[in-house]
């Protein structure tokens, strides 16, 4: 069975996810600036 991986996303530039948005392990990504966040 395959597993979907949908990070959270966020189209607005300058828009970074704050450390409570995130749990262990989940990813982040700005399209607008093209960043990828990931909380350790």
């Amino acid at each position: 069975m395959v597993q979907v991986i949908k990070p959270k996303r966020s189209y607005t530039p300058g828009d970074a996810p704050t450390t409570s948005d995130l749990v262990a392990g989940e990813i982040a990504i700005n399209t607008a600036d093209k960043i990828l966040y990931i909380r350790d």
